[in-house]
């Protein structure tokens, strides 16, 4: 099976290929991070408005994807500042 991944500004997109029903929201964090250059531990993703959880398997969200053509939004941080502040990529509605 495969999803289609997006940045929540809709500049980057890609399809993370060869998952499985087994397949873990952390293992997705690392196809990820090959493909968008954004470690798993600076990732948040999204699937309907709702963060995906870690440790989670990605199954339920699959079965829901495959019917509806959703997209799993990544929102990372673009650096960090010296008090470990986070500024976040904008957002934008989809």
């Amino acid at each position: 099976m495969w999803i289609q991944v997006r940045t929540m500004d809709g500049k980057e997109t890609h399809r993370v290929d060869s998952l499985s029903k087994l397949t873990k929201v952390d293992e997705l964090r690392v196809k990820i991070a090959e493909l968008f250059k954004v470690e798993p531990e600076r990732q948040r993703l999204f699937y309907r408005g709702k963060q995906v959880s870690f440790g989670e398997l990605i199954i339920p969200y699959l079965c829901e994807i495959l019917l509806g053509g959703a997209f799993i939004h990544l929102f990372y941080n673009l650096f960090e500042t010296e008090n470990k502040t986070f500024m976040h990529a904008p957002c934008s509605t989809w």
